[in-house]
């Protein structure tokens, strides 16, 4: 009787919460948790003197209202609480701890649940605590599948989760649950024109979102609590700043190429960039220039890098200016770049040794366009007209079906020897068998000579299985020799930094930047193009113009044309 006067009255505090904060989402997770905890507080006549309700995750701990709740328990305003499931407490290792240390303090006497009760005894505490260990796993192994699911949906599947950005719209697919990206009809046209304002350098930024707002009544994407009106300033250049509208979708896990139809180049993204100045937003580069791998140091050897400057004229007093971090205005005139109705970009690449190998490398900086105009040129020397190329590949034919009677000869060779080697083996085994164990002499020649015998056997079946393969793999390289020799040219001038950069590894090997020159040490098919065409040319400076033959393919026909590109393949094809 005296412990129960003692007892202290337990006064409870009943706690909701549901994990997202959305209207649409658990809409009727947080009533249904409250009429079942009221129904166990009529069942066993507790006391409740508050109610404490948000819809918050418990995986990062901030909550307001747990905080609140736990807050005044501490004070004494509450000795216990009610909710649900202990999942509904915590899903946080923090929050665990600090509702287990208010029991062990003995400001927190009980915490109940739908299922039971947890008091402060040895058993309670430990069942509690292992509850909310396994709670937290099941939160951290949920997070884990999501995160799984998302990484999966950005970079296989490009797929954006984010809210949808000013310009683009959701398109969803309830048949197969996806959904993708497709442009806003209008307002998608509207914000490109806008930003051609810029880029055309006749209106400043602010200037492009007046125009936006006032004279093209411009209305922003209706969202649940704001939107619908007018574009912000802070948008619009959160906009300009944004890599999505060039097609590169940014979130903290990486970065991927969206497959949605962006809104600008990257290049006029760049562009935007500088005209922002401090207001554009920093983003994380990553340079891609061509032939940065396989041009070396002509002097050092060590390898050589790219370096990429930007400069502007000024509209005002024509000074060029170099475009430094945090630059905003012409260091001659003060003009201000935002301000500029019509600057002149200038953009250049610039390859230098890194001097890593040697610091004191004497090699200076070479232009881009110096070094292709270097590998059009060494291009031009191996170029052939399409009429050489298309009777190559037909003599080709030719000499591949004049040499298959001979090659099938040297086959047949082959075989004939290795049936031959297959015997003597044979013969071999028979006559080692037959000799006495006690002549050892004779027993290691007979080993010597098996070993050498098999030791032939084995470069024969080698021969023969890539024989075949060896004179295919020929003639397709040849005729890949020509192709490229016709194309290469036109292939350069209109392909990417890829492409680019595979051409001129093709050409050779031991490509190096000396004094400004580029070196190549060509592969010798290109050598022996190159000497035809000088044969070629020799002769026909040879021929008077009038008993000149009209067809460029009969030229071939001649000596010592003929000589070279008529001859059949040597040993080193």
């Amino acid at each position: 009787m005296i412990e129960k006067i003692l007892k202290p009255p337990v006064k409870y505090y009943l706690y909701c919460r549901k994990s997202t904060d959305s209207e649409k989402d658990q809409i009727n997770s947080l009533p249904a948790q409250e009429a079942e905890l009221l129904d166990v507080v009529r069942q066993e006549s507790l006391t409740v003197i508050g109610t404490f309700k948000e819809s918050k995750s418990a995986h990062h701990g901030c909550r307001p209202q747990f905080n609140k709740m736990m807050d005044n328990i501490e004070k004494g305003k509450a000795n216990a609480f009610i909710v649900w499931s202990l999942n509904r407490i915590s899903r946080n290792s923090h929050d665990s701890a600090r509702v287990i240390g208010l029991m062990e303090a003995g400001k927190l006497i009980e915490v109940r649940t739908c299922k039971r009760a947890y008091t402060n005894n040895a058993e309670d505490k430990a069942a509690m605590g292992h509850d909310l260990v396994d709670d937290k796993k099941y939160s951290d192994q949920l997070s884990e599948v999501v995160k799984r699911g998302n990484r999966h949906a950005f970079f296989d599947k490009k797929i954006w989760t984010g809210p949808i950005k000013e310009g683009y719209a959701y398109l969803n697919d309830d048949i197969n649950m996806t959904r993708s990206i497709i442009i806003d009809p209008v307002r998608f046209q509207l914000i490109r024109k806008a930003v051609e304002l810029i880029l055309h350098g006749t209106h400043a930024p602010r200037e492009a979102l007046d125009i936006l707002n006032n004279q093209w009544h411009y209305k922003s994407i209706k969202r649940r609590t704001r939107g619908g009106g007018k574009l912000s300033r802070a948008t619009w250049y959160r906009l300009l700043s944004d890599s999505f509208y060039y097609g590169l979708m940014v979130r903290r896990m990486g970065e991927v190429r969206g497959n949605y139809q962006p809104l600008m180049t990257e290049k006029e993204f760049d562009l935007l960039q500088v005209r922002l100045g401090k207001m554009g937003k920093p983003r994380v580069t990553h340079h891609h220039y061509p032939y940065k791998g396989i041009l070396k140091c002509g002097e050092c050897g060590g390898a050589v890098t790219c370096q990429e400057k930007q400069q502007l004229i000024c509209d005002g007093c024509k000074a060029k200016f170099a475009l430094a971090k945090g630059r905003v205005a012409c260091p001659h005139c003060g003009t201000k770049i935002l301000e500029m109705k019509n600057p002149k970009y200038l953009n250049y690449i610039y390859y230098h040794c890194t001097h890593k190998t040697h610091p004191d490398c004497s090699q200076g900086t070479v232009e881009k366009k110096v070094i292709e105009k270097q590998i059009d040129q060494e291009l031009s020397r191996y170029e052939i007209p399409v009429e050489f190329k298309d009777w190559a590949i037909d003599h080709l034919k030719e000499v591949t079906d004049d040499e298959s009677q001979t090659q099938n000869q040297v086959r047949d060779n082959l075989f004939a020897k290795f049936k031959t080697v297959d015997l003597k083996i044979q013969n071999l085994v028979r006559s080692r068998i037959a000799i006495d164990p006690s002549q050892t002499d004779l027993l290691s020649y007979y080993d010597k000579e098996q070993t050498a015998l098999f030791k032939e056997k084995q470069d024969l079946e080698a021969q023969i299985a890539n024989y075949n393969d060896h004179q295919q793999d020929w003639v397709e390289l040849t005729k890949q020799t020509f192709e490229f020799a016709c194309y290469a040219r036109y292939w350069f001038a209109n392909s990417d930094i890829d492409t680019k950069t595979a051409i001129l590894h093709t050409l050779g090997e031991n490509i190096t930047l000396k004094d400004g020159k580029l070196l190549i040490q060509e592969h010798k098919p290109f050598f022996l193009i190159e000497k035809a065409k000088a044969e070629i040319q020799e002769v026909l400076e040879k021929i008077e113009p009038e008993k000149r033959i009209g067809d460029p393919i009969q030229i071939l026909s001649l000596e010592p044309i003929s000589t070279l590109m008529r001859r059949r393949r040597d040993s080193n094809s």
